[in-house]
């Protein structure tokens, strides 16, 4: 059995370790027991072999606890996606009929429900349970190798998701063959970055875990960011990672990633591998390249083939793995010769079960097959068309049906078609792959022709559907195109720009001159083509630099006087265009800039670093959740015509009187980054001295006030202003000749020419990025301020707890003992694995939201 196999490492190397994420680690020894405490909970609740226990976790070291408590516990784990909706994600539950669900109450009211017991992967409640329970050892009735070990569900031709149950047996099968024939070592890291629902991750999971490596998870979405993952490659010494093919070719491009050099393997799978592809990663890694190919309902991968520049212009998809039969057969069920095109069937160990109640597509797609010899199998129709090549490896030619592949997501367009039949306003629709997106065609009823909206559209397919089958054009057409036998003609489909209705949702354009004007900014800001008004300004590649850029811009184009809040209150080219038409009345300097105004938790107020800006928590934002409003304190004298505050105090005041405009009673909950933490702090104090509950004060690489540790002279602040800059966009460390030159400009010309040697060298490393002169002197004037501000503030004792984090290369443990001194009710301490800058961003960001998120108490609604 699957778990068997954890369990035999765990024995064999209890303290070596299993897991990580971010700073935080979990050996073998901790992640068996932790996962045994579990199977008692669910054994308690009914698990056993031939049941279902649904986890609805996003990527976190609890995740593989919870797998493989599911699998110790005898029952079979089905994998949910918290990003999916609510509607999808229940339908499931019923339509597979399970009772148990393992999430967190942030996720809790998706899943919950009559017949539902919702179980929280809680240590100490585990513990507790499984005592009661009187578990010992091997639960009895354990499962056996044809038992299943997991349920995942892939996209249905019939509108509804099918689950595809897969043994032991076969899952073992695979990740034996996976280990003898790439020999993985022993403290090996290997990325955990697909999600759990696709069945890639099942080897991501448990391959490492069987073999004595590590298991090195990325955060959650971070398996969508090729910077993010080259980085962290490059951090953790990865050996071994996945991409699908399209994935790959943005990792290929990313210029971070030829640094990449811990890599000795890279296997792709998902869907087929381009040959100019393999070209371009060979000639630029050292590392191998493998080719898997494999459906859901056999174990994952069943052909294999290392990749070569062997002249051919073909990347096979290899042959068969260990205990696997492959046969290439033409529509009356007879083998093809070599070089011809068929139907490959699939036989052996690794078949799946079938699909969970649904015994008609089981028996379609499970077919008994009888060979010339009289032979009997039962064989897996895959859909997938392949010929065999002079050598014997198969090549990959195609499909036979609707079934398509996204960016390396199964997707049967009969499901989408489906749910926006049910719309009731569509009376026939048809989808199709347009390149690398989906094109939806509707027909309206009666009376409601013309009048299709793509955002109404959209909204409906998203309450059903994840994101990646939410089409995104829609075009509406009289009539659908017909083939003479009256069956939908999808040759005939038009171009989405043909159609009477055709604008992407993805790039709409500009519905009058202001939205035309807009865009063309952006456009040449960003140096990006096909933006649409609706896309986001960070997501596009905007950074703080390129803000303060586009609002000197707008506000030039526009005879207008907006702050750098206001593109950050204002993303999108439609949202600032509301702004242009009402004469740019965006939110008042010293106001809260809501970073997400909705949502039932009472709102995180989140006050600037040193540069003023609160561009910096869009991360930390994202991370908290949707139900999770959270505001930012930006620093009034950004804006022009405003002055800095000179004094924490002075910030505190200001500050609460913005927070009592959001929320005018408690209890509150109040962060900051970097020097932040100090504006939180005296908020926090004054806060509790008129009586209000403070519920959370957190602290993020905070430096207690030193002022030996401040720049004092206007070359050092200038010095750490250009660090201060550098670092926030990404960008790198100053060299030792630059900071020589700022010196001797300070010297010779004074703050002013010392500003001007800073543009320059922001220009040098984004051409398009430097600020105005002006922009930049109001930032540095903030900057400035707030560095003196800092070593002027001695802290006052706050009453309550606090929630301190901490980097490798930050705060202190001086300054940590400070701030103990200073938390009345006790000073938590958590660390995190990156720099000063790395905190708020990426993985390190995501664990920060949990713990907040984690830690805090309802109280009355905001």
């Amino acid at each position: 059995m699957l778990h068997a196999l954890v369990e035999e490492q765990a024995r064999r190397t209890p303290d070596a370790p299993a897991v990580r994420f971010g700073g935080r680690s979990l050996t073998y020894r901790e992640l068996d027991e932790r996962a045994e405490r579990l199977a008692g909970l669910l054994r308690a609740r009914g698990a056993r072999p031939g049941r279902f226990v649904a986890v609805l976790l996003e990527r976190s070291p609890e995740l593989p606890v919870c797998l493989l408590a599911v699998l110790k516990s005898g029952a079979a784990y089905v994998p949910l996606d918290p990003d999916h909706p609510e509607q999808r994600l229940r339908g499931i539950l019923a339509d597979a009929g399970i009772p148990l669900v393992l999430t967190l109450p942030r996720w809790e009211a998706k899943v919950s429900g009559p017949g539902t017991v919702v179980v929280h992967p809680d240590a100490a409640e585990a513990g507790a349970a499984f005592a009661e329970a009187g578990a010992g050892g091997e639960a009895s009735g354990a499962a056996g190798p044809g038992d299943a070990a997991y349920m995942i569900f892939t996209s249905g031709s019939t509108g509804t998701p099918k689950g595809v149950v897969v043994s032991h047996r076969a899952i073992v099968n695979r990740l034996l063959w996976m280990q003898e024939e790439y020999g993985l070592r022993p403290g090996e890291p290997v990325l955990q970055k697909t999600p759990a629902t696709f069945d890639v991750s099942v080897w991501e999971f448990f391959w490492p875990l069987l073999t004595g490596a590590v298991m090195v998870l990325a955060a959650p979405g971070g398996h969508r960011d090729p910077a993010y993952l080259a980085e962290l490659i490059g951090a953790e010494r990865i050996t071994t990672v996945h991409f699908v093919p399209s994935m790959l070719q943005a990792f290929v491009e990313e210029p971070s990633a030829a640094a990449c050099t811990s890599l000795t393997r890279v296997v792709c799978s998902g869907e087929a591998l381009p040959h100019d592809l393999q070209q371009r990663f060979l000639s630029r890694f050292t590392a191998e390249l493998h080719n898997l190919y494999g459906p859901t309902e056999a174990a994952v991968d069943v052909t294999y083939w290392r990749c070569a520049d062997d002249g051919s212009g073909v990347v096979p998809i290899g042959r068969p793995v260990a205990n696997t039969g492959l046969y290439v057969l033409d529509r009356h069920g007879m083998p093809v010769p070599r070089g011809v095109t068929g139907e490959l069937y699939l036989g052996g160990v690794q078949l799946a079960e079938g699909y969970h109640r649904r015994p008609d597509l089981t028996d379609r797609a499970f077919v008994r097959h009888t060979d010339r010899a009289g032979v009997v199998r039962r064989l897996y129709r895959t859909g997938d068309l392949v010929r065999h090549l002079p050598d014997g490896a198969l090549e990959y030619r195609g499909r036979t049906d609707a079934q398509i592949k996204l960016r390396g997501f199964r997707i049967e367009l009969g499901e989408i078609e489906a749910v926006l039949s049910g719309h009731p306003d569509v009376a026939e629709c048809a989808v199709l792959l347009r390149g690398d997106r989906l094109a939806a065609y509707v027909v309206m009823r009666a009376g409601a022709a013309g009048t299709a909206d793509p955002a109404v559209l959209s909204a409906y397919a998203a309450d059903a559907l994840p994101a990646y089958m939410v089409p995104s054009s829609w075009t509406e057409l009289a009539v659908m195109p017909l083939t003479g036998s009256g069956k939908l003609d999808r040759k005939a489909l038009p171009a989405p720009a043909e159609g009477a209705l055709a604008r992407s949702a993805a790039a709409v354009g500009p519905r009058d001159g202001r939205e035309a004007r807009l865009l063309e900014l952006w456009s040449d800001l960003l140096g990006a083509d096909g933006l649409g008004v609706e896309d986001d300004f960070f997501a596009a590649g905007g950074h703080s630099l390129l803000a303060l850029r586009l609002v000197s811009r707008i506000n030039a184009a526009f005879g207008l006087r907006l702050g750098v809040s206001a593109v950050l209150a204002h993303p999108t080219v439609a949202r600032q265009a509301e702004l242009v038409r009402g004469g740019g009345e965006a939110a008042r300097p010293g106001a809260a800039v809501p970073l997400r105004a909705v949502g039932t938790r009472n709102p995180l107020f989140l006050v600037h670093p040193a540069g003023g800006s609160v561009l910096c928590y869009r991360e930390l934002a994202a991370a908290l959740g949707a139900d999770q409003p959270v505001y930012g304190l930006a620093a009034a004298g950004l804006d022009a015509g405003a002055t800095p505050a000179q004094t924490v105090e002075e910030m505190a005041e200001a500050y609460l009187r913005a927070v009592r405009e959001v929320r005018p009673a408690g209890p509150y909950r109040l962060a900051g980054w970097s020097f932040g933490g100090l504006v939180a702090h005296e908020m926090a104090v004054r806060l509790a001295a008129a009586g209000e509950r403070v519920e959370l004060l957190a602290l993020v690489d905070s430096g207690h006030p030193d002022g030996s540790r401040v720049p004092g002279t206007e070359a050092e602040v200038l010095l750490h202003f250009l660090e201060d800059l550098l670092a926030s966009s990404g960008g790198a460390e100053v060299p030792p000749e630059t900071a020589a030159a700022l010196a001797s400009a300070v010297a010779g010309g004074g703050a002013g020419e010392g500003l001007r040697l800073i543009r320059e060298e922001l220009r040098r490393a984004d051409p398009g990025g430097a600020p105005q002169p002006d922009d930049l002197a109001r930032h540095h004037a903030v900057f400035r301020a707030n560095l003196r501000a800092a070593a002027a503030y001695r802290p006052p004792v706050f009453p309550g707890a606090v929630r301190l984090y901490r980097s490798t290369d930050g705060i202190r443990a001086g300054f940590t003992e400070a701030w103990g001194r200073t938390a009345g009710s006790g000073l938590t301490v958590r660390d995190l694995d990156t720099d000063h800058y790395g905190i708020v961003r990426g993985a390190h960001a995501q664990e920060i939201a949990r713990d907040m998120y984690d830690n805090t108490q309802e109280g009355p609604r905001p």
